[in-house]
């Protein structure tokens, strides 16, 4: 199949921008499970510490960001209990990593929700997208 010239450039354009930008569907992706040994899970009674602590890690380890950004300072965060689990909303600043492969140099703030849930330990099951953690 022959692409015209001016197809394989829209092509190329799309591609291009879609690894550039967050995808659409970064709310609901599952990102891969992470295991931690948490002392009992007791439904939502996770720490706050804890919960930022495996957010942080997922963010720097699995994230859309990962080697791209660095988040350098907790703002704010709030847990919201679920049925199964929890969601974390956190509001944080982030930095560039030098060097990182889209050669981003841009820093700022953003809040997003980590859904966190309790199996033999609390593991981060999915990160929210651009914007998606709420304060009341």
């Amino acid at each position: 199949m022959r692409i015209p010239f001016i197809g394989a450039l829209t092509l190329f354009t799309l591609l291009f921008l879609n690894l550039m930008t967050e995808p659409v569907h970064a709310k609901t992706r599952q990102l891969p499970k992470q295991e931690f040994n948490s002392p009992g899970c007791g439904g939502a009674d996770i720490p706050m510490d804890l919960a930022i602590e495996l957010a942080l890690d997922h963010y720097h380890r699995y994230g859309i960001w990962a080697g791209v950004f660095t988040i350098d300072r907790v703002v704010q965060q709030r847990i919201e209990p679920l049925e199964k689990g929890v969601v974390l909303h956190m509001h944080y600043h982030y930095q560039p990593i030098p060097n990182n492969r889209f050669q981003r140099t841009d820093q700022g703030y953003d809040q997003r929700t980590f859904s966190l849930e309790c199996d033999k330990g609390w593991r981060v099951i999915g990160m929210g997208s651009h914007f998606s953690a709420r304060f009341p």
